[in-house]
């Protein structure tokens, strides 16, 4: 894992102190922007998507608690250590709930690469038991609501422990093409 300190991430420090809840699932989300850089700009991605969401969104720190490149290097997102279960800016609801891994790109159009598919399957093989849950099977968790959630607050809602942001909220993510390679991503996380 790329830390904070490796990818600039000391140019956009959070706004308060993070805070922990408790993770039961991952969400997975793609970013939305240019699929078209090397791994060398991959750093520089990672620093964009902390300034927009901090500087420009007005949120505490970079949303997601991981983020992933095309080429399977993941980077620590939100500050507070890869270890903890800190609470993200990702999936309105659920934020206390999960953790959230994003790849950089848009996957409208086209699917995730296999390396993608591999680095996000061994990371929540390594984050879910570390939170002491399982890497398969439903679980049922309580919404916390929110204009972008796709449960209202109080819902109680069975979800695979693998979930795609569509799955949570009112939204197109992780992309048309990413969707439907999740029953793969889940089976990757398993072995």
């Amino acid at each position: 894992i790329v830390l904070r300190a490796a990818w600039g991430g000391d140019l956009v420090p959070p706004r308060s102190a993070p805070a922990c809840g408790r993770v039961q699932f991952a969400t997975v989300h793609h970013t939305e922007t240019s699929n078209a850089y090397t791994p060398q700009q991959s750093a520089a991605q990672v620093l964009a998507v902390a300034k927009f969401h901090r500087d420009v969104r007005g949120w505490n720190d970079v949303g997601y608690n991981f983020l992933v490149d095309r080429y399977g290097t993941v980077f620590e997102g939100r500050a507070g250590g890869v270890e903890q279960a800190v609470i993200g800016a990702h999936a309105q609801g659920f934020n206390s709930l999960s953790t959230g891994i994003s790849v950089l790109g848009s996957f409208m159009d086209q699917q995730a690469p296999s390396a993608v598919l591999d680095a996000v399957a061994r990371l929540i093989a390594w984050k879910l038991p570390l939170s002491g849950v399982p890497v398969s099977g439903p679980v049922t968790v309580v919404s916390g609501g929110g204009s972008l959630s796709r449960w209202p607050y109080g819902a109680k809602v069975t979800l695979d422990r693998i979930v795609g942001h569509r799955d949570v909220g009112s939204t197109d993510c992780p992309g048309d093409q990413f969707y439907p390679q999740l029953p793969d991503l889940r089976r990757r996380a398993s072995a």
